[in-house]
């Protein structure tokens, strides 16, 4: 609370003066004899006279003749601030009360728990020499003592639960695993009472119930211990983990226990004993540094005993995706060593620094595929769908290999770099983003992938591709722009790019495939000759069959090949443009010159052949990307 107390101080001198005169009697004999600080509310005679509260006026407060009391305006409510509802939520976040102090010197803030400053009025105020000296000492006065949270006994909130229920994840805990509840003092030491609760897991998807729950403080800790189902190996754990959340039951019937709450729970403790935290914004800080050691970043907070791992949003997806990099290649019992030390480096820097751990992760994810990972989940039939785990792990994958591209997305779809950790096995290989995931793309384009089926995706485009004699290479031509090298549109319409692609010289065309692809060579001209139909012995009519089948200005083609072959045009090296509709040319890596001219691969609208001309390097053509070969 220590960095809202400025801010809250006007609002606190509002909601005190309010407090006192609910609670005449803790203040002094009679209102007339309240002097009231920094306190500016209007007077209505009766509750009919109040204003509609609205989201103009949220906070102000109006003073009730008839009751002798005030009012507030909360989410399109007048609320009481006195008759027992003497609770004035300041924030969405923050709850605060007033409580009468024990010598009856004055009031107690008290907010989320936490006593944030006092109310001190009469005599006692005026002799007290840490009290503002704001006003008259000859008079009584209600002033506020802004106190540091680290200085004031946090509050004991009793709880009474009927049924606290949650979830026990690594993976989900199996039936016959037990959740125990320890009642903790206070939250401020943090410290055991002797109040116990346990329960049994009692579904294979880790629900568990603790019944008639009374604690003598709203913290507690919940324990959870037994055997998981491996979301990596599709399994059961050889052997039980035990996981640990720190809770706050003041608002709540339902916690989960979770490798995140395991996580961060000594960090929290450290950070509440040592540092004098707030319960609540010591987790907000540990679980983001808990996050931030796996390179993952979340938008807006969720508490950890919230989320679950078969949920949809992306807090969800982020607990898999830790659950998953501790599990890893890993057996039961390494994946609790490897916990144990991720929790006591995080509990006394807020960071963990393990880079050959880290690396063996990464190295592990480099050639691992994910979607084992979500059948094994979707196998337990828990749930039928699950955030996208994935971009937490390739985030975590960028970090380690320490990339500057941290996250995939369409605007760095085929976005290449090097690994470039001398501790990785991989280092000097590329990953590139490719459908949103970062990955190796030689094994992308072999694994599960299949020509004529399966898409190349360069630049957030997928192209669709044909096998002609062998070669599997794209049916579209390419429309991505480079870094380098220059491009033109055909006949210079932006327009034409969807269909036609672009036209390139030859030193963006070397940049136009993507890793795992090539410039047509002579092994793929061979091919793509051969593949004609009729077997025609010349290719003097071979041309007929790669051409498409509309398109042209004369001599459209019956594209039996599936080449799919348009007329985009060519432009010389000054960048005229010519030829839209009645000519195409393709970049290959046939050499000519030594750096001054490649051949191409050829169609033209006048004639019905496949040939090669030699173009020099400065001209443009279009490209299409061949498969490297497995």
């Amino acid at each position: 609370m220590k960095n809202r107390q400025s801010s809250l101080l006007s609002s606190w001198s509002r909601v005190a003066a309010i407090g006192c005169m609910a609670i005449l009697a803790a203040c002094d004999d009679s209102a007339e004899n309240v002097t009231i600080n920094q306190v500016s509310i209007d007077v209505v005679a009766s509750e009919d006279d109040l204003p509609k509260c609205s989201k103009d006026n949220e906070g102000d407060q109006v003073f009730l003749k008839d009751e002798t009391s005030a009012r507030i305006c909360v989410d399109g409510d007048w609320v009481s601030t006195s008759g027992g509802k003497d609770t004035v939520y300041l924030e969405a976040e923050l709850s605060c009360k007033t409580v009468e102090l024990k010598d009856g010197s004055g009031l107690k803030m008290v907010c989320n728990g936490d006593s944030i400053g006092v109310v001190l009025n009469g005599k006692d105020a005026a002799t007290d020499t840490s009290v503002a000296d704001t006003t008259d000492k000859d008079s009584s006065y209600v002033v506020i003592v802004p106190q540091d949270t680290a200085k004031v006994d946090s509050e004991k909130v009793p709880v009474a639960l009927d049924t606290l229920t949650g979830f026990a994840q690594k993976g989900p805990f199996l039936m016959g695993g037990t959740v125990s509840l320890f009642g903790l003092s206070d939250g401020r030491t943090l410290k055991p009472t002797n109040i116990v609760y346990s329960a049994d897991v009692v579904r294979d998807d880790g629900l568990f119930r603790l019944k008639d729950v009374e604690l003598e403080s709203q913290y507690a800790q919940l324990v959870a211990i037994g055997h998981y189902r491996d979301e990596v190996g599709g399994g059961v754990s050889e052997s039980a983990i035990r996981l640990r959340a720190l809770v706050d039951l003041q608002k709540r019937e339902t916690a989960n226990v979770n490798v995140l709450t395991h996580l961060e729970y000594e960090r929290v403790y450290n950070l509440v004993t040592r540092e004098k935290m707030t319960v609540e914004k010591a987790k907000r800080q540990a679980q983001k540094e808990v996050l931030a050691a796996f390179g993952i970043e979340l938008k807006d907070y969720v508490p950890s005993e919230d989320l679950d791992l078969f949920g949809k949003t992306d807090a969800d997806a982020a607990l898999l995706a830790v659950s998953i990099l501790l599990q890893g290649y890993r057996s039961t019992v390494s994946a609790k060593a490897l916990l144990a030390e991720i929790s006591a480096d995080i509990a006394e820097t807020g960071t963990w620094h393990n880079d050959s751990v880290q690396v063996k992760i990464a190295d592990w994810l480099f050639v691992k595929d994910f979607s084992d990972i979500r059948r094994n989940i979707y196998s337990w039939r828990l749930s039928d769908e699950i955030g996208d785990f994935e971009k937490f792990i390739d985030n975590f994958v960028a970090k380690t290999y320490g990339l500057e591209q941290i996250s995939c997305s369409s605007d760095t779809e085929n976005t290449e770099q090097v690994i470039t950790n001398k501790n990785s096995y991989y280092e000097g290989k590329t990953l590139a983003c490719i459908e949103g995931r970062l990955v190796d793309p030689i094994v992308y384009y072999n694994a599960n992938w299949t020509c004529g089926y399966s898409k190349m995706f360069r630049g957030g485009v997928g192209y669709a591709t044909v096998e002609i004699g062998g070669s599997c290479l794209t049916k579209e031509n390419l429309r991505y722009k480079p870094k380098s090298g220059h491009w033109l549109y055909p006949n210079d319409d932006a327009a034409n790019s969807e269909k036609y692609g672009l036209l390139y010289d030859y030193a963006a065309a070397k940049r136009v495939c993507p890793t795992g692809w090539h410039l047509m060579a002579a092994e793929d001209i061979d091919n793509l000759s051969r593949s004609t139909v009729h077997g025609e012995s010349s290719l003097d009519y071979a041309g007929t069959h790669f051409k498409s089948t509309t398109g042209w200005n004369e001599l459209n083609g019956d594209n039996t090949t599936g080449f799919s072959g348009l007329p985009a045009g060519i432009a010389d090296e000054d960048g005229d443009i010519y030829g839209f509709g009645d000519f195409a040319q393709w970049w290959t890596s046939l050499e000519i010159v030594k750096e001054i001219s490649r051949e191409t691969l050829t169609l033209s609208g006048s004639n019905e052949g496949l040939g090669l001309m030699n173009v020099d390097v400065g001209n443009y053509a279009s490209v299409r990307c061949v498969k490297d070969n497995d």
